[in-house]
């Protein structure tokens, strides 16, 4: 994984190979978990797809780093937070989120996002089917849709944290792989309670 110590232009702290394949296999592990999730359906009710016996809140800390434009404004703003670099174009932020957890009404919400970043992975078959991209079509991919992927994983990372849209666009690439990486860990319900071949939730038993 690249190094995080730095700071860079976020579309041009692109992601690597290894990141790339390194996250594929997190998610596909994760839609093979079989733990139980819990969602407010059409009626406004929790509904269980699992084994209701085997449900628990879980809540997980992560720590995501982002990297504003170095103004002065910026500087006042966030003078109070923890800065762990400055250069004279930017400045690197360090925020702690605690006890995260993703509601049963912010689920599918979640789920959307994933499903923006889970069309990166795979291919597509004439008739439908999904299968895995070549070693050649990853390098296709990194090379011609690296600034979507960074947005989508960006936006898995601010909605499962709950983080706004006008500071989801600095978190820095290495931070946003890392979360997924871990969101992949901590919640793979979310992932395995989506169906990515028709981009709607799938009912799992």
């Amino acid at each position: 994984m690249t190094d995080n110590t730095g700071i860079k232009d976020i579309n041009m702290n692109d992601l690597t190979v290894e990141d790339f394949l390194e996250l594929k296999k997190k998610f596909d592990d994760a839609e093979n978990d079989t733990t139980p999730f819990a969602i407010v359906d059409d009626n406004e009710d929790i509904r269980v797809v699992g084994d209701v016996t085997n449900t628990e809140v879980k809540k997980a800390d992560y720590v995501i780093q982002f990297a504003y434009r170095n103004t002065p404004q910026n500087k006042e703003t966030l003078e109070e937070e923890k800065i762990f670099n400055e250069t004279e174009n930017y400045i690197g932020v360090e925020r702690v989120y605690k006890d995260a957890w993703v509601s049963p009404r912010r689920f599918t919400t979640v789920q959307a996002t994933l499903i923006q970043l889970y069309k990166f992975f795979n291919a597509v078959t004439p008739d439908g089917q999904i299968r895995d991209l070549t070693p050649d079509e990853c390098l296709v991919a990194l090379h011609t849709m690296n600034d979507e992927m960074v947005d989508a994983m960006c936006m898995v990372v601010a909605e499962t944290l709950g983080i706004p849209p006008e500071d989801a666009q600095y978190i820095l690439v290495t931070s946003a792989v890392a979360a997924c990486m871990k969101i992949a860990q901590d919640f793979p319900e979310i992932i395995n309670g989506v169906d990515f071949t028709t981009d709607k939730s799938s009912e799992k038993n």
